[in-house]
Parts: C-alpha cells; sequence; structure tokens
C-alpha cells in the first residue's frame, strides 16, 4: 500500500514527526498561554485602566466637593465669629469712648492686638480673617489691625468703598479688591444704652494665595487648590509657584486635570463670582493608575502563572497517557493479528500511530481474505453437520418408535401368554362339556339314561359352564385392559381420563411380567385426580419406569418394592415413581436421560427407555421430570404433569 500524502506542515517541516508528542504538546500550551497571557492582559488592562480612572475621579471629585463644602463652612463661621467678638467686655469698653466726629480721621494702626480684641491664641480659633477694622457708628474707619503687613489693603478701599457697601445693610460680602476676592463680614457693636450701635466691626480676609495655602494645609487636600472667577481667571493659587494667578484655567489642560469646578452656595451679596477647583497632574493619575495597575497585574500574573503550570501538567501528563495508550493498543492489536510486537519507532505517536495503523489494515485485509475462506469452509461444513443432524433425528425417531413397538411387543407378548391359561381351562372344561353332552344324548337315543346320569351331567354342565364363564371373564379384562393400553400408547388423541385408572391398566397390562417377579408395586393415588391430556404418553412413561425398575434397579433374588404416589399440587400432578432397588451411581445419574445410555449393554439394554420418558414429560406432555438416587437405597422420580395440557403443545 503507498504510503498516505503529507500534510503541507510536514512538507514545510519533516523533522516534527520525529519529536515526542509529549514535548510538542508542551511547546505548543506554553505558546497558547502566553498569546492567552498577552490578549487577556491586554484587554484586563484596558478595563481595570477605565475602571480606575474612574474611581480615581469620582474619589477627587468628592475631595474637591468636600474642600468646596469646608470653605463654604468657614465664610459662614466669619460671621458667627464676629458675632461673638463684639460682645467682649474689652471691646464694649473700648467702643464706647470712641470719638464720634463728622470728619475722617486717620484711623489707628495696630502692629499688635489693641486691647479690644482676644489673644492671638484665642483669635486664632475664632477668626479665621487677616484683618479687622473697627468703623463708629457713623463707618468712619478708627481702627485697624493687619497681619498681611507686606499686601495690606488700599486705605482708600478701607475708608471710602468699604464703608458704602456696609452701610447697604448687608453684613456679608465678597469683594473684589484689585481682581482679588476679600470676604468682608461686619457685625454692629451693641449699645446697652440705646438703639444706636456703639461701634462697627469689620472683618475682612483676603482670598489669595496664602489663604489657600493655609487652608489645604489645614484640610489636607489632594492637588492644587485654585480659586477661579466667573471667566475662568485664577484668582489664587495654593501653588502659585506652579500656577501664578491671572491665566486662564483652559491653559493648564495639557499638564493637570480640573475637577471640582463648583462656585459657592452664597447666601451673601457678592460681586466677584469664585469658585473653587483642584488640578491634578496628569502624571500623578497616571502614576496611581500604574501603581494600582501593576499591583493587579502581578497578582494577575501569579495566579496565571499557577493556573497555566497546573493546565501545563494535565496536558503532559494526558499527552504521556495517550502515548502509552497508542502504544499499548498498537502491540495489542499486533498481537493479535499474530504480527511482530518488536520495537517501535520514536517520535510522535500520533504519527507512529498512523504507520502502524496502515500496516494493520493491510494485516486485516490479508486477516479478513483468510476469515472469507474459511468462512466458506465452515459454511460447507455446517451444511455437512446438518444433514448429519437431519439423518441422526430421522434415525432417533426411528429408534424411539421401535422402542415403543418394542415395548408394546413385550406387552402383546406378555398379554398373550397370560390369555392361554383361561384361554386353555376354558376350551378344556368346554370339551368336557361337550363329551358329557354327547354321551348323554346317545345315552337319550337308546332310551338307557337314567336319572342318576342326568344329575351327573347336569352337575358337570354347571360346573364347566361356571369354569368357562369365569375364565373367559378373566380373559376378556386382559383383553380390555390390553386393549386400552395399546390404543392410548399409539393415539395422540387428547381425552378427559382418570389417573387411578390409567395406572391400574397399566399395571394390569405388565401384571403378566410382574407375576414372575417377586416384587410389588404399591399404589396411592385418589380416584378424583382427573387429567385432560395424552393418556397414552403417561401409560408409555409408567411402562417403562416399571421395566427400567425391573430391569435395572431391582433384582430378582430379592424382593423390592414399587411405589406410584399421585397427588395434586395446584395446576398439575405430581407423580412420584420410587424403589427400593440398587439405585444409580453418581457418575451415571446426570446421563441416565442421555439417548442410548445404559448399563446393560447386551444384557436387555437399550439405553432409550429414560431418554423416551425424558421426551414424553417435556415435550409431549409439556412438564418436567426431576431423578435423585443414593446407592443402594433406590430411586425416586419426581414427575411434573399439568391437568391440563396446552394446546400449542399438541
Amino acid at each position: 500500500m503507498d504510503d498516505p500524502p503529507r500534510s503541507r506542515l510536514e512538507t514545510w517541516f519533516p523533522w516534527h514527526r520525529k519529536l515526542p508528542m509529549p514535548l510538542k504538546t508542551m511547546a505548543l500550551t506554553a505558546l497558547v498561554c502566553l498569546c492567552s497571557w498577552v490578549v487577556m492582559d491586554g484587554v484586563q488592562t484596558r478595563e481595570l485602566e477605565a475602571i480606575v480612572r474612574q474611581h480615581l475621579m469620582q474619589r477627587l471629585n468628592q475631595h474637591a466637593e468636600r474642600d468646596r463644602i469646608q470653605l463654604d463652612r468657614f465664610f459662614r463661621s466669619q460671621a458667627q465669629a464676629a458675632g461673638l467678638l463684639v460682645r467682649f467686655a474689652p471691646l464694649l469698653e473700648h467702643a464706647s469712648n470712641l470719638p464720634i466726629t463728622p470728619g475722617v480721621e486717620q484711623p489707628n494702626r495696630h502692629t499688635r492686638l489693641p486691647p479690644w480684641l482676644p489673644r492671638r491664641a484665642l483669635l486664632r480659633h475664632l477668626v479665621h480673617a487677616g484683618d479687622v477694622a473697627l468703623y463708629d457708628n457713623a463707618w468712619h474707619l478708627r481702627e485697624f489691625v493687619s497681619e498681611n503687613d507686606g499686601d495690606a489693603l488700599p486705605e482708600e478701599f478701607l475708608t471710602g468703598e468699604l464703608p458704602r457697601l456696609l452701610a447697604v445693610g448687608e453684613a456679608d460680602h465678597i469683594i473684589g479688591v484689585g481682581g482679588r476676592p476679600v470676604l468682608v463680614t461686619s457685625a454692629a457693636v451693641p449699645n446697652p444704652r440705646g438703639e444706636a450701635p456703639l461701634a462697627r466691626l469689620v472683618l475682612l480676609a483676603p482670598l489669595d494665595d496664602r489663604f489657600l495655602t493655609a487652608f489645604q494645609d489645614h484640610t489636607r487636600s489632594e492637588g492644587i487648590l485654585l480659586l477661579l472667577s466667573d471667566g475662568g481667571m485664577v484668582l489664587a493659587s495654593s501653588r502659585p509657584e506652579l500656577v501664578p494667578n491671572g491665566i486662564p484655567a483652559e491653559t493648564l489642560a495639557d499638564r493637570y486635570l480640573t475637577v471640582g469646578k463648583e462656585f459657592f452656595d452664597y447666601g451673601f451679596y457678592t460681586d466677584l463670582r469664585v469658585q473653587i477647583a483642584s488640578l491634578i497632574p496628569h502624571r500623578q493619575l497616571a502614576d496611581l493608575t500604574d501603581s494600582i495597575l501593576m499591583a493587579d497585574r502581578t497578582h494577575r500574573l501569579i495566579s496565571f502563572s499557577v493556573f497555566s503550570l497546573f493546565f501545563l501538567l494535565v496536558i503532559t501528563w494526558v499527552s504521556l497517557s495517550i502515548e502509552g495508550f497508542t502504544r499499548r493498543m498498537v502491540a495489542a492489536a499486533r498481537r493479535q493479528l499474530g504480527l511482530d510486537t518488536g520495537q517501535m519507532p520514536r517520535g510522535d505517536q500520533l504519527f507512529v500511530l498512523e504507520s502502524q495503523f496502515q500496516l494493520l489494515i493491510e494485516a486485516l485485509a490479508a486477516a479478513r481474505t483468510a476469515e472469507r475462506d474459511q468462512n466458506a469452509q465452515f459454511r460447507e461444513t455446517n451444511i455437512a453437520l446438518e444433514q448429519s443432524l437431519t439423518m441422526i433425528k430421522r434415525t432417533q425417531e426411528k429408534l424411539i418408535n421401535s422402542e415403543k413397538m418394542a415395548a408394546l411387543g413385550n406387552l402383546v407378548a406378555g398379554v398373550a401368554h397370560e390369555i392361554n391359561t383361561p384361554v386353555g381351562i376354558g376350551v378344556t372344561a368346554a370339551s368336557l362339556l361337550d363329551q358329557q353332552a354327547r354321551d348323554t344324548m346317545v345315552r337319550y337315543a337308546a332310551k338307557t339314561l337314567r336319572g342318576s346320569d342326568l344329575t351327573r351331567f347336569l352337575e358337570t354342565a354347571m360346573e364347566s359352564s361356571g369354569i368357562i364363564l369365569s375364565n373367559l371373564r378373566r380373559a376378556a379384562d386382559l383383553i380390555r385392559s390390553f386393549k386400552q393400553v395399546a390404543v392410548d400408547q399409539s393415539s395422540e388423541e387428547m381425552r378427559r381420563f382418570r389417573l387411578r385408572s390409567c395406572i391400574d391398566d397399566v399395571l394390569l397390562s405388565l401384571n403378566p411380567t410382574l407375576r414372575k417377579s417377586p416384587h410389588r408395586v404399591i399404589v396411592h393415588c385418589a380416584e378424583t385426580v382427573e387429567l385432560d391430556s395424552l393418556p397414552g404418553a403417561i401409560a408409555q412413561i409408567l411402562t417403562n419406569l416399571v421395566m427400567n425398575a425391573l430391569l435395572h434397579g431391582l433384582h430378582d433374588d430379592t424382593p423390592g418394592e414399587i411405589t406410584i404416589d399421585a397427588r395434586e399440587h395446584g395446576d398439575r400432578v405430581i407423580l412420584r415413581f420410587a424403589d427400593n432397588g440398587c439405585g444409580i451411581a453418581p457418575d451415571h445419574l446426570p446421563m441416565v436421560f442421555d439417548p442410548f445410555f445404559t448399563t446393560r449393554r447386551g444384557q436387555g439394554g437399550s439405553g432409550l427407555g429414560l431418554f423416551v420418558v425424558y421426551n414424553l414429560i417435556t415435550h409431549t406432555l409439556g412438564g418436567a421430570i426431576e431423578v435423585s438416587s443414593t446407592p443402594g437405597q433406590g430411586t425416586v422420580f419426581d414427575l411434573h404433569i399439568p391437568l391440563r395440557r396446552a394446546m400449542d403443545d399438541d
């Protein structure tokens, strides 16, 4: 057979056939795992990066919102702080001594805390404003305290614009001073002696870079805090060296990410809308994302490596198992085909298996050819055996019929011998009566007949007629029973009959044979047991069993007993036939129903008696038979005969 066509892979890499399958499997598995890792890492990295970025943005927005809320609370806390300061006793006493003049006087600028303010340590917790101004009730600036010496508010603002704004009645303001937002909170110093206030206390907090830096240190906010105008200009920055004031926020988009751009929720007057925002450098966000991704990638790499190693071990084990299985399978197939099971070629077992299969296919083709020739011989042999079996069955049927006829012939001979005695006695008595009648007739004709002669003739006639009548009745009974048995044994017709009558007829027909032996037959069977079956088969069975017992079981020199016990059991009759003879040897017991098996070959045994019994019981009557025997204690046959033979058994 020609070699199978090679694939393109074999043409390009002819050496790969010589590589073992486990090695190629490991390499392919490693390559697949590597490609899977690259693809999965790329997909998961992009998905995780989006998730992390979204999460970080949510967190940054939350922090920016927290800063806005805290700054808004700070704005509102200034009003509460001003309300507390105007009720301090030193401030009330100092305000009551302020001169109230219509002119504008030069304000008293304090470089230290004036006596009407609390100590600076307490003031830090109450007032976050950098500047404090005290006005009289006519809004003339009397005193001014500033922590921002180098960046103080303009004088004209404090004495001109600010009083005019505060006189309107608003307590809190955000005012733009030179482009800078300033939080202004005012409170009236109450006058216990009248309705007009003693003075006006004003807290001023410039929302500048210094303020945002201090606020960020206090709140520990992330990124760079910005105060933006409504137009997006930077008003103040917590990192002025990085983000100077006065530049548009849009110019920072290439370096920073702006989050939390929210306006303050003012509840007071403002002429400058201010919003707070946080700047997060793109690099910081990227570094944070990379650190999270690196940690996740490390965990995924460890998990994937463990899984890949386990998968590689499993694949290697499977490939080794396949290799061993293919070797064993090919070796077993070669042994079954009678081929040489020597050393098989090395290399990839799949290719080895392919080449070996080619050899096995060739061997199978040769084996099929030989099998077809052998099957042809078997068919011829089977035909010859079937013909022989047919001849054997025909011969067997002839032998069985011969056995039946032989049994019937023996029965006829015995009955003929038995009938000969009463018939001979009857003939003798009839001859005597005939002679006496002739003598009496002669005497009567000669008229010499006396009364005593007539009396003697009559007595002789009565005695002879009695003898003739009794012997003729005996012969008639023998003929009737023989006729019934003979008819039953030669007939295959079903009829309803009593089992006891059938047994008595069989025994009566066998009486000549039984009377010659010292044995007796005991029958236990109720008169009411009736069967709808084949009486001839049952008569044949009983005849064969009795003759078998007389021939094989019982000896003429020792009186024996044959017991026939029949009783109904459900839908069948159990007939037990037993004798107390010599029994059957254990090694002969399994073969007693085999045809032509006999221990009296050449001594009157044909080997067909029990074989005929078995066939009649099992096939003809549809029953069963069992035999048991103990050497020296006799033999027992148990016959299970249906009360009614099924019609399909006819």
